[in-house]
Order: structure tokens, then C-alpha cells, then sequence
């Protein structure tokens, strides 16, 4: 089933960063990433190498063309070229599924999508100045990979009605 109705290679998780203090330095480190804006992208594994180059592998894996429909299957959810925020280090996120390469995308609940990773490192520095000693960050809880997992229960659904 999986095969043939592939799931996102970045799925949608929440780590929570607890007992923090102005004084202790943040273990996590973001960086720069523009995307295409298109589903593809959910399919598309990210690769953070060396000098902190950043490239993403399109996938040519038939159940992901069976999900997104015909032709190449990549339609434009975002205009091209928007910025985000990629976990360069995950630190103690880490323990708690994040992954380097995965997309930071909510702060506390507030989106942070189309922001840089200094505006992103900024928010979080903020929510533990104001005295918290937790933040919670949302990963992967893009349109694209929202867009991709709507795709995928209709492509099922039209399965299933027609056995």
C-alpha cells in the first residue's frame, strides 16, 4: 500500500525545547532554504552537504506520479523562490524525531513560513526571552506536503471505489 500510495518524505511533527533559560545557548541551528513551491517538493528528499549546500532529489517513483496526478504531476501551491527555514543542527530537537533538512514552520503555533532562518532563530530567542521555559516548533506542516497528503486520500478513495 505504501508503494503504491507513497507517503511525504517529510512528514508533519511538533518537537517541544523544554527548561530553557536566556542564558543557555539554543542548540538548534537553521539555515537558508528558497523552494519551487510545487507538491513535488513533499516528495523530494533534502540534502544538506558540505559548505552547508543545499539540493533536494526529485523522486521518480511511480506510486508518487500516481498521487499527483499526470504528466509530471507538479503542480504550484507557492510562488517560486519563497524562503525558509531548514534544521541545519537539531540538537536536543533531535531526540524528539527532528532531522536535519527538515522545514521549520510554526513557532508557538504562529507561522513562520516565508521567513528566513534569522527571522525564524529570532521568534524563538523572543518566545524564551519573554521568560517561557518551552517553545514548541512545528516542522514540515507545509502546503506542499499538505497538498501532497490531500492528493494521496483522494488517489485512495479513487482506488477503493473502483474495487
Amino acid at each position: 500500500f505504501q508503494k503504491k500510495f507513497p507517503l511525504p518524505v517529510r512528514m508533519p511533527k511538533v518537537v517541544v525545547l523544554e527548561n530553557l533559560s536566556e542564558e543557555e545557548e539554543l542548540d538548534i541551528t537553521l539555515i537558508d532554504h528558497a523552494w519551487n513551491g510545487t507538491v513535488m517538493d513533499a516528495y523530494s528528499k533534502i540534502t544538506i552537504g558540505f559548505l552547508n549546500r543545499v539540493w533536494q532529489k526529485e523522486t521518480d517513483n511511480k506510486g508518487v506520479r500516481r498521487v499527483l496526478g499526470e504528466g509530471n504531476g507538479d503542480v504550484q501551491v507557492e510562488l517560486p523562490d519563497q524562503p525558509r527555514a531548514l534544521l541545519l543542527h537539531a540538537g536536543r530537537a533531535g531526540k524528539q524525531g527532528a532531522h536535519r533538512g527538515d522545514v521549520v514552520t510554526h513557532v508557538d503555533g504562529c507561522s513562520v513560513a516565508q521567513l528566513n532562518a534569522g527571522e525564524v532563530l529570532k521568534i524563538i530567542e523572543a518566545v524564551v526571552a519573554s521568560g517561557t521555559d518551552r517553545v514548541e516548533i512545528t516542522l514540515n506542516a507545509e502546503r506542499s506536503v499538505a497538498e501532497a497528503l490531500k492528493r494521496r486520500a483522494m488517489a485512495i478513495a479513487e482506488e477503493m471505489q473502483d474495487n
